[in-house]
């Protein structure tokens, strides 16, 4: 079973550095789904230098305040292989945290749970449940006295995760 991922903000910063980093999940032979807000990113994503034997990444324009965009990612990664397994989040400003990292959440149970009961329902084995890692930055952790609302918003990120795990 050829492990899925999701990635997004895939095409710049964090998110593109894990899909080029030779320990990434690409290079793991994970099928990654890299949603980015840049149009270019299919550009972005074919030029990437990967082995000739990793499954090659599927790029979807996507808005990661939208809901029906994250689901569009969601979507076209579950239905390559009826599971997700990983999904590094990558959402960055203060403008996105507070709603886009629930629901992104919110729709990786989903995907989760759906593929427990697709399992179940057809007698196999259930897989693991699918993994989310949230990243943030160090103004989750500490004060940022010259701009309070981003370090509230990366302090309310972590709390949430902490509070999920």
């Amino acid at each position: 079973m050829t492990p899925v991922a999701t990635i997004t903000s895939a095409c710049s910063g964090i998110g593109l550095a894990m899909s080029k980093d030779p320990k990434d999940l690409i290079h793991r032979g994970h099928k990654v789904f890299m949603g980015d807000i840049n149009s270019q990113g299919g550009e972005v994503v074919d030029a990437l230098a990967l082995p000739s034997d990793a499954p090659a990444p599927i790029f979807v324009c996507g808005n990661v305040s939208s809901f029906e965009d994250q689901a569009s990612l969601f979507e076209a990664a579950y239905s390559f292989a009826q599971h997700i397994d990983a999904t590094p989040y990558n959402a960055a400003t203060a403008e996105i945290n507070p709603g886009a990292v629930p629901q992104g959440f919110k729709l990786m149970v989903h995907y989760s749970r759906r593929t427990q009961y697709d399992a179940k329902a057809a007698g196999s084995v259930p897989p693991p449940l699918g993994r989310m890692v949230v990243t943030s930055s160090t103004f989750g952790l500490y004060p940022f006295p010259t701009n309070p609302v981003y370090a509230a918003t990366k302090h309310a990120t972590r709390g949430l995760v902490q509070s999920l795990n």
